[in-house]
Formats: C-alpha cells, structure tokens, sequence
C-alpha cells in the first residue's frame, strides 16, 4: 500500500482462494491513516471503481480479511483501494503484481 491525497499507507495485500471462495487478506504490517466512512475497493488503471466495493474497511491497522464476491472479475482490476465515501478521497492503493 501507499498512501494518497495526503494520507499514509503500507503493507501488504494479496489475494488467495481457499475452499472455492476468493479472499483479499491484509497482511499485519498493514496500516492506514483513520478516517470516517472508509471502505474496501479494488479499481483499475488507477482509479477505483465504485462497482467493486468489497466492504467497510474493518480497522485502520493489522490483519484483515475480505472475500471476493463472485461476480468480481480479477482480470480487469489491478490495485485496492481504501476509499473515504463521505468525502470522495483515496487513503491508500496497492497495485496487484
């Protein structure tokens, strides 16, 4: 992760598929500015896509865990985004590899 429009971010993401379902887990060495209305996204050719929401992020440091809902096709998104909804502001991105 790196952080954006004057927040900070790090760490790592990745994606894993385990029992037939698609996880997005943030690794422990994650962190991220606090902000209000902060959400989970995946984007692509640098912009988040605001049909791919994922979830709320669940906190702004450590381990975490988000699934893929099916309907997500991984081959047209390259990065995550944390998104501040309330105020239309990127926090962080990772760009998959």
């Amino acid at each position: 992760f790196i952080g954006l429009a004057g927040h900070r971010a790090q760490g790592t993401a990745r994606i894993i598929e385990s029992g037939g379902k698609r996880y997005l887990p943030f690794e422990s060495d994650f962190r991220v500015t606090n902000g209000p209305d902060l959400f989970v996204y995946l984007g692509r050719n640098g912009a988040y896509d605001p049909n791919a929401r994922l979830a709320a992020l669940k906190g702004n440091e450590g381990s975490q865990n988000y699934e893929l809902p099916p309907n997500i096709d991984l081959a047209t998104h390259d990065a995550v985004w944390v998104w501040c909804r309330a105020f239309s502001v990127p926090f962080g991105v990772a760009k998959f590899e």
